[in-house]
């Protein structure tokens, strides 16, 4: 079992009305596990505003243990290399259209 401690800041606090939590996912889980767990507690909305076509939305900041997720393999990212891991998902908001 994996021990994941998630951080949550800017606009997904609103979502998910809290600023952290420890999730516990099997072995070998990767960042895709970890937000569909997050989707199933959260709903639609956290799902919506985090992730685009099934991948992260360019307005959504994910670090694993520091690092980009993006650069350490995006929703393939393990979580195991770190104990427990810690994951920090920040939203940005969403382009702002019009002028």
């Amino acid at each position: 079992m994996i021990q994941c401690k998630v951080i949550f800041a800017g606009l997904i606090k609103r979502v998910v009305g809290t600023s952290e939590m420890t999730v516990t996912l099997p072995a070998g889980s990767t960042l895709g596990d970890l937000l569909a767990d997050l989707t199933a507690r959260f709903g639609q909305e956290f799902e919506d505003k985090i992730l685009l076509n099934g991948d992260l939305a360019n307005h959504a900041v994910v670090m694993i243990d520091g690092d980009y997720a993006r650069e350490v393999g995006g929703m393939q990212a393990r979580l195991d290399r770190q104990t427990p891991a810690q994951v920090e998902i920040v939203l940005l908001g969403p382009p702002l259209l019009g002028g």
